[in-house]
């Protein structure tokens, strides 16, 4: 799977790496200060990979812990904080789509600490922030009143001074506490290490001052992790863990691997591509032309007990570094605010809130001048920004690029707050109010560049589930661009998640409403204005219930127990939205419920048309062709589910149960123990017992049965 994050950068990774993270319920972050950015990697609603990315200066080393994410800048270290409640979902859209995400991390506070080179951070178990002081050779910690305060530095490091003597980078804790670390060399002398890069690099136990590993390469990033220390030899590309004094590969990486962390049997190495003279001279290049090979930029997912990579990530364009990574347990979509965006401003919490509170939209901005300098933005950012912002008259002819346009909800309007919009307004809703006073809530979507709002359109609800369009307006600079279109589209989509079933649109004809409002209603398909004996124009739309809305209620419809209604919302949900995958996995499984296998058999063959690597549908195809004796089919279609997703342990259970039907007992046997594995059920114990007993296993027969007594106690 390839696809690109912006027209520099372009990420591939393994067919099945977004399907995975989804079945392990986790997300990952990454840092590349070469380019001054933090991603994270998550999947969608339909498995499949999704990328976020922001901009801060120079991130580094990064340490996630409950609902924060703890990040090391260029001087600076931040707190983010999650803005969202377990359950809570935050959509955004701008002019080109719309996403959403179940974290969103805010930056909360930082602490200054200078430029220190910082790397690896931690946060022990008395919640203080740790971390590697890499120009000045030591461990140090935050502080009020100083830049930072030392806490521990090798005992070949005769004093604190920003020489960076051995390269001190990487940090590692054990049951809470920091206890190892990784330096390029023990000496003593300003940036010393780097004439030590081959085989001069140690691992020191902090907290009894021993070397306890020598002779390695630029070694970084030690973590302790079921009982074993790993680490990344970077310059041989090794990953794997120390036996007494000496280092165990169990994997080689093409590139310089930094940044590692551990999920279940999982390891996540980052690589980054030998570009600059610090990485030149390395074994690892020798290894690579060796193989035949070059270096790799990404992440690589290897199973720590076997040394095989299970699934990789790779980054080619602009991005050639990687520093760090952390895996987010129990999130899928992760996103973060950066400080360029509107959001930043505009998104509150506060005790009692009940979630995020979103405040409207400047209008105009009064500062003048300059740009003032961003804290955490990369310094040539906001200077590029400085060195072309336009002057008042410029800007009101040369609008800013439509690349930053966004779209939001803009709440709690009234007739009195909106007097300050009213230039945004359009009939003027101020001289409305003097004669119609209003009649029900205001629903309003605002577009806006770069904070600064350009187009406003407001609804007001009614009665009888209807709203009416009262304004409409977009600035002169920035009409004939589809943003009147794109504003309307996504304000009925805010009516109808508010319950309305019709917007109708009440105004005067004139020539400007013929060349402006006219077409735009006939390209949202609104119905042909009609004429009033008022001498008003009129017309309505009827608003569709959306393809979500329909989907939710097909899966009530399901747990209620009326299938019919359940496949009448899901196949509405299809007809709104022809790719919706899971809608056709849900229509499937209710179809089948009622014993409609070929219709059933037609939605999971749409599905695997629009996305043939569902291991899901695969699954439910083979368990009705199981029913109709197509014994072939459903063996291909379980091995294919199995394929797709290794951990799936229906498709092994449904599988080796087809096998004892056809008295294949060997075959049976390696699919029931896989099944069992995964999942420990009584069941799956109770037929791999009667299985082991046909294959004349009496002990592991019976040892099955009373797992599966124990089991169905459990169960209980």
């Amino acid at each position: 799977m390839t696809f690109s994050t912006t027209s520099q950068l372009n990420i591939s990774c393994s067919p099945q790496l977004g399907s995975w993270l989804q079945s392990q319920g986790i997300s990952l972050a990454f840092s590349t200060y070469q380019t001054n950015r933090l991603f994270f990697v998550g999947c969608n609603q339909e498995g499949e990979i999704a990328a976020h990315e922001r901009l801060f200066d120079k991130p580094m080393g990064i340490y996630a812990a409950n609902n924060s994410i703890y990040i090391s800048t260029r001087y600076q270290i931040w707190r983010f904080e999650n803005l969202l409640a377990p359950g809570e979902i935050y959509q955004q859209s701008d002019s080109l789509s719309e996403t959403r995400c179940e974290r969103l991390y805010i930056p909360r506070t930082a602490y200054t600490t200078g430029d220190l080179n910082v790397h690896d951070l931690v946060l022990d178990d008395a919640e203080n922030i740790v971390f590697v002081n890499t120009d000045f050779s030591c461990l140090a910690t935050i502080s009020k009143d100083y830049s930072f305060v030392p806490l521990w530095q090798p005992p070949f490091i005769s004093k604190l001074a920003a020489e960076d003597r051995c390269h001190l980078n990487g940090l590692g804790l054990r049951d809470g506490k920091p206890q190892y670390v990784t330096a390029c060399s023990t000496t003593d002398t300003a940036a010393g290490w780097r004439n030590h890069r081959v085989g001069g690099g140690v691992v020191i136990d902090v907290q009894t001052n021993n070397i306890i590993a020598t002779g390695l390469s630029m070694p970084h990033s030690p973590r302790w992790y079921q009982d074993k220390l790993w680490l990344l030899n970077a310059g041989t590309g090794d990953f794997g863990y120390l036996d007494g004094e000496q280092l165990v590969p169990i994997a080689f990486c093409p590139g310089f691997v930094r940044g590692l962390a551990f999920w279940e049997n999982f390891a996540f190495v980052g690589l980054s591509k030998l570009r600059s003279p610090t990485f030149s001279g390395l074994p690892l290049e020798e290894r690579l032309v060796a193989l035949g090979k070059t270096s790799q930029c990404g992440l690589m997912v290897i199973d720590i007990n076997t040394g095989e990579t299970v699934h990789w990530l790779q980054l080619d364009g602009v991005v050639e570094e990687l520093f760090d990574v952390v895996v987010l347990p129990g999130v899928r979509q992760p996103q973060a605010l950066g400080f360029q965006s509107e959001e930043i401003e505009r998104l509150v919490t506060f005790p009692g809130s009940g979630g995020i509170v979103t405040t409207k939209p400047t209008v105009k901005r009064p500062s003048v001048g300059g740009m003032a300098p961003v804290a955490g933005l990369p310094r040539q950012l906001w200077e590029n920004t400085q060195n072309s912002a336009p002057s008042t008259q410029q800007a009101a002819q040369a609008p800013l690029p439509l690349t930053t346009l966004k779209f939001q909800r803009v709440y709690h309007i009234t007739a009195s707050n909106l007097a300050d919009y009213d230039a945004f307004t359009f009939p003027s809703l101020q001289q409305r109010w003097q004669t119609q006073p209003q009649r029900g809530e205001l629903v309003g979507i605002s577009a806006s560049v770069v904070g600064e709002m350009v187009a406003f359109g407001i609804a007001e609800m009614l009665p009888e589930k209807t709203a009416e369009l009262i304004s409409l307006f977009v600035a002169p600079a920035y009409r004939q661009q589809g943003i009147a279109t794109k504003l309307m589209q996504y304000l009925e989509k805010a009516l109808v998640s508010e319950g309305c079933d019709q917007i109708t649109v009440v105004y005067q004809p004139t020539a400007l409403s013929a060349i402006a409002l006219e077409p735009l209603l006939q390209r949202l398909a609104w119905q042909m204005p009609t004429l009033g004996a008022d001498g008003l124009q009129r017309s309505h739309k009827l608003l569709s219930v959306s393809a979500r809305v329909q989907f939710e209620q097909g899966k009530q419809w399901a747990q209620q127990g009326d299938l019919q209604a359940a496949v009448t919302s899901f196949s509405e949900a299809i007809r709104l939205q022809p790719d919706y995958i899971a809608a056709y996995n849900q229509l499937g499984n209710a179809l089948q419920g009622l014993g409609q296998l070929e219709p059933a058999i037609a939605a999971y063959q749409s599905l695997l048309e629009i996305n043939p690597n569902v291991a899901q549908a695969h699954c439910n195809l083979g368990a009705i062709w199981q029913m109709q004796g197509k014994t072939q089919e459903a063996i291909a279609a379980y091995q294919r589910a199995i394929q797709l997703k290794p951990d799936f342990a229906l498709a092994y259970l449904n599988l080796g149960r087809l096998h004892a039907n056809q008295q294949s007992w060997l075959a049976a046997a390696q699919c029931l123990q896989e099944a069992v594995r995964l999942q420990p059920e009584a069941a799956t114990y109770y037929d791999l017992g009667n299985v082991w007993q046909q294959l004349g296993e009496t002990e592991k027969a019976i040892a099955c049965w009373h797992q599966s007594q124990q089991a169905a106690e459990q169960e209980r």
